[in-house]
């Protein structure tokens, strides 16, 4: 079962890498998204529907993070519950991607330590 968490683990690391490549992309998509009312939003969710397919995946790895706190590498999964629940990706587009390296960074020496590859 840990096999497959930490499998799923390096697929959100992947996830969060294309995240910090295409982050200014999603700075402004997201600005877009937070100007408009309502109505509007559900239809330019509908029109554009990776915000929401970020957004699912996200809810996936907090969930996998406080999962991964019953494990013995908690204080990693710890560090990116807590950048998740910060405000520091509003900042702007370049704290999304220092997040998103973070994460990434967080998530390699998580699996590293398990494995002892480190």
């Amino acid at each position: 079962m840990t096999h497959l968490f930490y499998i799923i683990t390096g697929l959100l690391t992947v996830f969060e890498l294309g995240k910090a490549t295409h982050c200014r992309y999603i700075w402004a998509e997201y600005r877009k998204l937070r100007r408009m009312n309502k109505a509007d939003r559900g239809l330019y969710l509908d029109y554009s529907p990776e915000l929401r397919v970020i957004t699912i995946v996200d809810i996936v790895e907090f969930v996998l993070c406080i999962a991964g706190l019953f494990l013995a590498e908690w204080p990693f999964f710890f560090f990116v519950i807590l950048l998740s629940l910060s405000k520091f990706q509003q900042l702007g587009s370049w704290a999304t991607c220092i997040d998103s390296l973070l994460t990434v960074a967080t998530f390699v020496t998580a699996i590293s330590f398990h494995y002892n590859w480190i």
